[in-house]
């Protein structure tokens, strides 16, 4: 409820207000009884109050239904995007491993027909090769450990807001009005 309460106060600022009437008239959700056609005669005064009172009773309650499908669709997308980087970054790690095995076979094969020590100097600089490749695959391994345990819970709204991804774009407010 917290988190709800907190998108519910963060979106709900005269500018946001103004954004969400001035698409609400547009669209037709404000009944407005005056003529914008030229002639004035027949202007409702209590436009001013209707407008100020849709405010009021619902703006606050649109805004807070806005930002609480917006929130949900975005964890969504955060936990899919991150269960996708994660596979990516498995099956990079999986190739590297891969690699450096058939690397390793390939290299056996190549200085058996050797001079012994000319075969003890290359092994010892390949395997400090391999040895450079497979730390920085454990540190890439490392770096997918962490990526798992930060996905094993929903991200919080502050989470999102120290990410930049607190904010409704635009396209999101305007479509929720389609």
């Amino acid at each position: 409820m917290r988190i709800h309460q907190n998108i519910q106060q963060s979106f709900i600022t005269k500018k946001w207000i103004t954004v969400v009437l001035i698409v609400l008239l547009f669209c037709g959700q404000v009944p407005i009884k005056a003529s914008f056609a030229g002639n004035f005669d027949d202007c409702d005064p209590n436009f001013g109050d209707q407008i100020f009172a849709w405010v009021q009773n619902n703006a606050a309650r649109l805004s807070f239904e806005l930002a609480d499908a917006d929130y949900d669709a975005r964890i969504f997308n955060y936990m899919l995007m991150s269960h996708d980087d994660q596979h990516r970054r498995a099956s990079k790690i999986n190739s590297e491993l891969n690699k450096i095995a058939v690397e390793m076979e390939t290299f056996e094969e190549s200085v058996s027909a050797m001079d012994f020590d000319v075969a003890a100097i290359r092994r010892e600089a390949h395997s400090q090769n391999l040895l450079n490749s497979l730390l920085s695959t454990r540190a890439d391994l490392e770096t997918l450990k962490g990526i798992y345990f930060a996905t094993e819970s929903l991200p919080t709204f502050e989470e999102f807001g120290e990410q930049g991804l607190h904010h409704v774009g635009r396209s999101t407010l305007l479509a929720a009005f389609r």
